[in-house]
């Protein structure tokens, strides 16, 4: 999949149906379109409007959109939305579904808006110092974690276009915040996270495929590969990233400005996966460099868990810059601090409810929100009854949220068991 890109001072290049998405979502928010920065993906778009000078990101899908498309879309939703509470990881605001004239109901997912990615930030550069690296991949690696925690087996689709930057010195006083700590790193596009274990899908952008992501399963072996630790493409494009971060270089060689022009080309990259000769004679330190080559290894079981790899990235920052690395875990601590507040608020189970009721006019949505009120019936099994007071709490949230879901989707079909649940 191709990486988002950003389009500045594009008015010629605005088709008329953009517009017509734009204008509208104007008409419904009050929002301004701001037309002078268009991100364009695969499949998809994401258009930036001025609310009052806060600006906020609007991603949805175009050309030649279809049921499949739009399911998809619908299920990218729902994982953007469960992988919310972490602030390591892009913040979504709110979803709706509108009726577009002449076009027909989209949904869109209203996200906080980032001013670059890390490509950008790297092309910017041409490399960064060994201290930020570390910091910044401590952090992605911190957010993929967190994501483990919340049930994602992987991302399959990590690159630098994907890693998104919040400059954090903007909020404080000059000389406030280390410099290696300015951007603070944010994971985006949850399209393809568990896509392989639940459709054996692979996912993956070419320059950033482990070797088992090029390869074809039947569904049925999906399951028994993942157990036997033969499915790790997160750790491999994790090593990616980092050698380009620190030499400006894919570990390919090809200069990190080139890559992405380079990525349709499968056979090269195929190639490359499972060759084990990798170019990251440039990285300095030997045990940094060790440890890149591991996560590069062509063979899923060798290369390190991201627990493996959070432990040795923390104690080589601790070597370089000791002072860097006891203020990145204070803040780090901060961030737990208030996942885990997200989490007995259960504010993600507010958000998905509000979210899904919003869309619940789609016909294409109904199915992804029956999955949702399924794994919310087995919550809500799993805490009856409720035997300590946090219990409670968190059981009547659940029951408040699947009987909001259940009346949306079927009020007839599922009346009953609403008022029974009461």
């Amino acid at each position: 999949m191709r990486g988002y890109m950003y389009i500045k001072n594009a008015y010629k290049k605005i088709s008329e149906e953009l517009i017509l998405l734009a204008t509208s979502i104007e008409a419904r928010t009050g929002y301004r379109w701001v037309p002078e920065i268009i991100k364009y993906g695969t499949g998809s778009i994401v258009l930036v409007f001025n609310d009052n000078g806060y600006y906020t990101a609007c991603k949805l899908i175009t050309e030649h959109v279809d049921e499949r498309k739009l399911k998809n879309f619908l299920r990218e939703i729902v994982r953007s939305l469960k992988a919310q509470g972490y602030p390591l990881i892009a913040k979504v605001i709110f979803v709706l579904g509108f009726d577009f004239p002449g076009i027909g109901k989209r949904p869109v997912i209203f996200m906080r808006f980032y001013e670059k990615n890390l490509r950008e930030y790297v092309l910017e550069k041409r490399s960064l110092g060994v201290d930020e690296a570390l910091a910044l991949m401590v952090q992605i690696v911190k957010g993929l974690l967190y994501l483990k925690h919340r049930g994602f087996v992987a991302h399959q689709d990590l690159k630098p276009e994907n890693i998104l930057l919040e400059d954090v010195c903007k909020k404080f006083e000059r000389g406030k915040v280390p410099p290696q700590l300015c951007y603070r790193p944010v994971i985006s596009d949850f399209g393809l996270a568990n896509a392989w274990l639940e459709a054996g899908i692979p996912g993956g952008t070419n320059p950033y495929r482990a070797p088992e992501q090029f390869a074809r399963y039947m569904r049925e072996e999906v399951e028994k590969l993942y157990k036997a630790s033969l499915f790790n493409p997160d750790v491999f494009a994790l090593g990616a990233i980092l050698t380009e971060m620190l030499t400006g270089k894919h570990p390919s060689s090809i200069p990190s400005s080139e890559v992405m022009e380079k990525s349709g080309d499968s056979v090269f990259w195929m190639e490359w996966s499972t060759d084990r000769e990798r170019r990251v004679v440039e990285v300095d330190r030997e045990d940094l460099k060790q440890l890149i080559l591991r996560m590069l290894d062509p063979n899923p079981k060798s290369r390190p868990s991201l627990e493996e790899v959070y432990e040795e990235l923390s104690r080589i920052l601790k070597e370089v810059n000791p002072e860097l690395y006891e203020r990145l875990n204070v803040l780090l601590e901060y961030y737990d601090e208030k996942a885990r507040g997200y989490e007995e608020l259960l504010s993600d189970i507010n958000l998905l409810r509000n979210s899904l009721v919003r869309l619940s006019r789609l016909p294409e949505a109904k199915e992804i929100i029956l999955e949702v009120i399924e794994s919310l019936r087995q919550r809500f099994k799993e805490l009856a009854p409720p035997k300590r007071p946090d219990d409670v709490h968190r059981y009547v949230r659940i029951q408040g949220a699947l009987g909001d879901l259940m009346m949306a989707i079927d009020p007839g079909r599922y009346r009953e068991e609403v008022k029974n649940m009461g």
